[in-house]
């Protein structure tokens, strides 16, 4: 089965089923002669077939983290194969506005299957794509990248390379991916629940004008700050409806012409920008909107660099 499949594998490990009335009079047999010491059927069996397996594969045994289990039921002569998933770190940028983090109704194509299919195609397994945060589809994710884990479910491949699969994956011009490393669950784990400073910069329209004065004015207001952000109206029916604090570390503005200007932020991970700068009515505060005194939106956005936190992977 294994030579069949081409599965790769650097180690395994020998699991057995035993029918329900062999492991019952077992136990009865324990019982009557108080058999404190006795090794149960299925241990001694897993280790001598692991020790055949051994032999014939030219693999070792390995019991905390094999790459494969074979569980055996030999009174049916059958084999499991438990694959032990692939996880693969790396970076992303999104190039274009317009496509959505993972497969969405009504969009041909995502940022994780763009990534994905080049993974599935070289492991021959199911690939799952994770991210550590998301943007929306109309902003681009630039700079450094976003940080996410390729988790690769029963890869019959494992000894893939991973600059050939990046070098796939960038020529599609529209999502790019940096530092691609293997790692383990335990790293994947930490990746996708450390929270991250992002930098942004937006292009924000204000329809009554805007003056030099003005820009200097929202900088100043917003560098420092805390922001109280109650969820979104546009995210209620995927988050629950709480109010949020969330810093803005640092705070840049540019005088593009009478209604628009650059606003460049470092902010805690987690704020809403386009709602920092609507104001979604009053649910976010203070916002630009509000320190304006005029209404004003986002009309581009783009996420520059994730910051890293001191929990996350070295890579």
């Amino acid at each position: 089965k294994v030579s069949k499949l081409g599965l790769e594998f650097e180690s395994f490990l020998v699991g057995s089923k035993l029918p329900k009335e062999v492991v019952e009079k077992e136990r009865k047999i324990i019982e009557k002669f108080e058999l404190k010491y006795a090794e149960p059927i299925n241990r001694e069996l897993n280790r001598e077939i692991g020790k055949i397996l051994e032999l014939m594969l030219q693999k070792p045994v390995n019991k905390s983290n094999p790459d494969v289990v074979f569980i055996v039921e030999p009174y049916s002569e059958r084999v499991e194969l438990q694959i032990k998933p692939l996880y693969v770190y790396g970076r992303y940028r999104k190039l274009v506005r317009g496509i959505p983090q993972t497969p969405l109704r009504g969009f041909k194509e995502s940022v994780a299957s763009i990534i994905c299919k080049p993974f599935s195609e070289a492991t021959k397994g199911k690939c799952v794509f994770h991210g550590a945060g998301r943007e929306d589809i109309d902003v681009r994710m630039l700079g450094n990248g976003r940080p996410f884990v390729i988790e690769v479910k029963r890869p019959i491949k494992r000894r893939i390379n991973l600059e050939k699969t990046a070098e796939e994956i960038n020529q599609s011009g529209k999502v790019e991916v940096l530092g691609l490393k293997f790692i383990n669950k335990e790293e994947a784990e930490r990746i996708l629940t450390s929270n991250h400073k992002k930098e942004y910069e937006a292009l924000v329209y204000v329809e009554e004008g805007i003056s030099r004065e003005e820009v200097e004015k929202v900088v100043k207001a917003l560098e420092g700050t805390i922001i109280h952000q109650r969820t979104p109206r546009r995210v209620l029916g995927r988050r629950a409806d709480l109010v949020r604090m969330r810093k803005i570390h640092e705070a840049e503005g540019e005088f593009v012409d009478k209604r628009r200007f650059k606003l460049r932020l470092i902010t805690d991970g987690g704020l809403y920008i386009k709602e920092l700068i609507s104001g979604d009515n009053g649910r976010t505060s203070p916002s630009v909107s509000e320190i304006l005194g005029k209404k004003a939106w986002c009309e581009k956005l783009d996420v520059l660099n994730i910051l890293e936190s001191e929990n996350f992977i070295n890579g």
